[in-house]
């Protein structure tokens, strides 16, 4: 969409070269993002993405494990479950899923249901999940069919730049040394918060966050 629509800026100006000299055009027509080379040269342009400001807890827990007193829909080990709802979730009583509030060292990103599963500790409470985890937690939490779940913790596999390997991934920011099975020999797993992974750039009002180095 993006190329697109700069492709059609493009056109337009070179079909109609007074635009960019109309007074007050200015205001209509940011020729700086023409500029793609300035933003091909910086690798990462996100301070909340950047490796260096992830947070990072030494001491990873997996998700809280599958309890019988506390089934939900069954689901464990990336398994279908029973697919059958009607249960209050965390169930009363269930501490191993009550909220708490994530800390310095806890990872959270763009995406709110992520976010909840972790903070309820569905899936990690640091925010290093993976493959199983997430599609136990879609069964279990929001009553979706295994093949569904499956679908979504793929999804979200691949638009966080996951590791095929160990089929973890970061719910936020770049922790490509703790997601990657080989971080030595990984490119950058940069998480849900890389560029063009869930990111929305929609504002009729603000500047692109991506073109605009981060500041929108």
């Amino acid at each position: 969409m993006k190329l697109t629509a700069i492709s059609l800026l493009v056109s337009s100006t070179a079909a109609f070269p007074a635009l960019l000299n109309l007074k007050g055009n200015e205001k209509l027509l940011d020729t700086s993002v023409l500029d793609l080379n300035k933003h091909k040269a910086k690798k990462n342009i996100y301070p909340a993405a950047d490796p260096k400001n992830c947070p990072f807890n030494p001491d990873h827990v997996p998700a809280a494990p599958w309890n019988a007193s506390f089934p939900y829909n069954h689901a464990n080990n990336g398994l279908p479950g029973k697919g059958k709802g009607g249960y209050q979730v965390p169930a009363p009583g269930d501490e191993e899923h009550r909220f708490i509030h994530p800390t310095a060292t806890d990872i959270r990103g763009p995406c709110p249901g992520m976010n909840m599963l972790a903070n309820h500790g569905f899936i990690a409470r640091d925010g290093i999940t993976d493959l199983a985890e997430v599609t136990d937690a879609c069964q279990n939490v929001f009553n979706m069919g295994w093949d569904l779940a499956n679908v979504i913790s793929l999804v979200a596999l691949v638009l966080g730049d996951g590791d095929i390997v160990s089929r973890k991934f970061s719910i936020g920011c770049d922790a490509t040394n703790r997601t990657a099975a080989a971080p030595q020999v990984a490119g950058s797993q940069p998480g849900l918060n890389g560029h063009n992974n869930f990111e929305a750039d929609a504002s009729m009002g603000r500047d692109d966050f991506f073109l605009n180095e981060g500041d929108n």
